[in-house]
């Protein structure tokens, strides 16, 4: 819950989390251990074929701003989304997110998205799996968006488990 004056998160009331408890997912947000791994612009990471993609000057247009001329939360993906790699959106579908909201993004504010991705796959077989961590700052080095994502090859065109219908069905 966030402090209306303060626009600080503030302590959730026990009765409110009972409430909603049975709602949540069973899935915590990233963890301060995740967040660690996600390197700052510039930096080199050691371990295994890590690669770091950035594209700078993502000024916010007026469309992508809510009532409050903050940017609309919806709208960060698409700013984390330009600094992935081509070859991952062609190949790949988003199977997982996971956002870290940190700060509000204003209509005179640029930020600028880094995408991490690590060479491992999930089974370790290339064209497989990828796992990235994104991180959407403003240019003065204040965190907007932590994320993590992954993502599975697309399937080929008619390959699924839709099945096989009866003639007479059709």
């Amino acid at each position: 819950m966030m402090n209306k004056n303060t626009r600080r998160l503030s302590k959730m009331p026990d009765e409110v989390r009972a409430e909603i408890g049975p709602y949540f997912n069973g899935r915590s947000a990233i963890t301060d251990e995740q967040s660690d791994k996600l390197a700052k612009p510039g930096s080199t990471s050691d371990g295994d074929a890590t690669k770091q993609f950035i594209r700078k000057g993502l000024t916010p247009r007026w469309g992508n701003l809510d009532v409050n001329q903050h940017v609309n939360n919806v709208k960060y993906i698409g700013c984390i989304l330009e600094s992935a790699p081509i070859s991952i959106l062609e190949k790949h579908e988003l199977a997982s997110t996971t956002l870290d909201y940190r700060k509000e993004c204003g209509c005179d504010s640029v930020p600028q998205s880094l995408t991490t991705m690590t060479g491992k796959c999930a089974d370790g077989h290339p064209g497989d799996a990828i796992q990235c961590d994104h991180l959407l700052q403003l240019e003065s080095g204040a965190d907007i968006v932590k994320a993590h994502m992954e993502w599975r090859p697309k399937r080929a065109h008619g390959e699924g488990n839709m099945g096989v219908f009866p003639a007479e069905s059709a």
